[in-house]
């Protein structure tokens, strides 16, 4: 009993005095936030934006650091930063990383991507990106926020959430397309805006590109086909669609969509592989140009319109990765592999020339639910016969 108590009074009396023997003051390190990566010549030319804790501690404006080298592997441009800096790097919070479209281009993501994935400190959810110049992404400012890649990964999260024309994807989900069943992903670019006034020059999130087996090989600048791929993927959360509204092409409507889901669904018919792509919307009316009040058969019609836009949206995205290079980043090739394995595995080789020939179908249910809090644009029909659940 005498041992046990004893034992027990050293350890409660180490305890306080019990540290971290790897521990890392704060100031003895640089932390990065963001990586622009792209050709020099022969070699590779890593710029780092990095945060000053010295600064951070001060609570001075001025925090960030961009820093560059360059060596014939990222991995030792990196080290050569170190040897800069001289501070450890501090990589578990890098919120963006940008590859120039000439490596895209190239297909040098993937052996780029392979130092990151075998660093222990390295996060796979740091969002990825593609821009002509990086480097000048780094160098912009933020409207909002201290740090380019800061409001790069804000940014990111706002645009596909609340928007839905702009794809955003981070590092996991980007390697875990590449190397799907398709073999195709895709990223957003971005686009640096340069003004007179240094403090007016800012970094747009364009929208995507389209990769296929490692090479960038599609460009995508619009809003419509961008949310078509989103359409297809069950990945709008929120939008505003523009129609206009029956019987005054010169007014229109904004409709807010604030539900949706979508699936995709492979079948055989007489031994055909024909696929179904059903959606449901929701949305309300978020503005009412016209002087005349809304009508239940207006309703009716706007509805239909609203429709007709998200099947000519999913249309138009479908029609462009069926372009050459195909490019299948709708999720058809992967629910085809889910569901029919052993039909993937003979068709697999051949599923560029399939895709383009494949019967999709495409049902659409949207609803408009609610008008907000306006009432005098639907004289003739009280608000109980237009939305009875709204009394």
């Amino acid at each position: 009993m005498k041992t046990v108590v004893t034992f027990l009074m050293l350890t409660i009396g180490l305890m306080p005095i019990a540290g971290c023997w790897s521990g890392r003051e704060l100031s003895d390190s640089a932390i990065l936030v963001a990586a622009a990566i792209e050709k020099k010549g022969n070699n590779i030319k890593i710029t780092y934006q990095v945060l000053d804790p010295r600064k951070l501690e001060k609570e001075e404006s001025e925090a960030r650091v961009v820093i560059s080298s360059e060596a014939p592997t990222a991995h030792e441009a990196t080290w050569r930063i170190i040897k800069g800096l001289k501070r450890r790097l501090f990589v578990s919070h890098t919120k963006a990383v940008i590859y120039s479209t000439e490596l895209a281009k190239e297909g040098k993501l993937h052996a780029l991507q392979d130092a990151m994935n075998r660093d222990q400190q390295f996060r796979l959810n740091s969002y990825i990106y593609v821009a002509d110049h990086p480097a000048d992404i780094l160098g912009a400012r933020s409207p909002l926020e201290a740090m380019t890649g800061l409001g790069l990964s804000k940014g990111a999260e706002t645009v596909e959430r609340d928007l839905s024309e702009m794809i955003v994807v981070p590092l996991w989900n980007f390697m875990k397309m590449s190397l799907g069943p398709t073999g195709s992903t895709y990223t957003s670019f971005l686009e640096l805006h340069k003004e007179k006034e240094p403090a007016l020059t800012h970094v747009d999130i364009d929208g995507p590109v389209i990769f296929k087996k490692g090479k960038l090989v599609k460009t995508i600048h619009s809003p419509e086909i961008t949310r078509g791929i989103l359409w297809f993927e069950n990945k709008v959360e929120g939008t505003s669609v523009s129609l206009s509204i029956p019987g005054e092409p010169k007014h229109k409507a904004a409709i807010e969509v604030h539900k949706t889901s979508s699936k995709i669904t492979p079948r055989f018919e007489q031994g055909k592989l024909v696929i179904d792509v059903t959606v449901q919307s929701a949305g309300d009316i978020n503005e009412w140009q016209s002087p005349q009040a809304l009508t239940l058969p207006k309703l009716k019609l706007l509805e239909r319109e609203y429709k007709d836009q998200i099947i000519k949206e999913m249309r138009g995205a479908l029609k462009k990765m069926r372009e050459d290079p195909v490019t299948d980043v709708l999720n058809i090739g992967l629910e085809v592999f889910r569901q029919y394995p052993d039909y993937w595995s003979r068709v697999h080789d051949d599923w560029d020339d399939l895709f383009k020939k494949i019967d999709v179908n495409i049902k659409v249910v949207a609803k408009i639910q609610n008008l907000g809090m306006v009432k005098d644009r639907r004289a003739d029909h009280p608000k109980s016969d237009l939305f009875p659940w709204s009394k």
